[in-house]
């Protein structure tokens, strides 16, 4: 079984925050978003995706965004270990969380003996 390819949360917003860019005319920033879909999801038909919000501006570029990342098996990852997908929902897609990662906790307190209890055997 193929592992989805993960990537972080800090990651997953500068993808989002290049298309805001690139949609409030910062054309400029088409070039790095096409690179970075490429280089962090291996999304290589992200072309007419940059070349159609180059074009059009429109209100709903992160949802389109979203809904376009929507269609490529990836997790988006947090510190805490939370592992994120993104799930369309009508006309729009959000991050759900997934799953946490199970790795083991080590606790490096050492065991404590247990105490005598007297109570047990002294008369009443």
């Amino acid at each position: 079984m193929n592992k989805v390819p993960e990537i972080s949360r800090a990651d997953y917003n500068t993808i989002l925050l290049h298309a805001e860019k690139i949609s409030n005319g910062q054309h400029d920033f088409a070039p790095v978003l096409r690179r970075e879909l490429h280089e962090k999801l291996n999304i290589t038909e992200a072309e007419p995706l940059v070349v159609d919000l180059v074009r059009n501006k429109d209100i709903e570029f992160l949802n389109r965004v979203r809904l376009f990342l929507s269609q490529f098996p990836f997790e988006v990852v947090v510190e805490e270990g939370e592992h994120y997908q993104l799930v369309k929902r009508g006309n729009f897609c959000e991050l759900d969380v997934v799953g946490q990662s199970t790795e083991p906790v080590v606790d490096d307190t050492p065991a404590r003996e247990p105490e005598d209890d007297d109570s047990a055997t002294k008369p009443i």
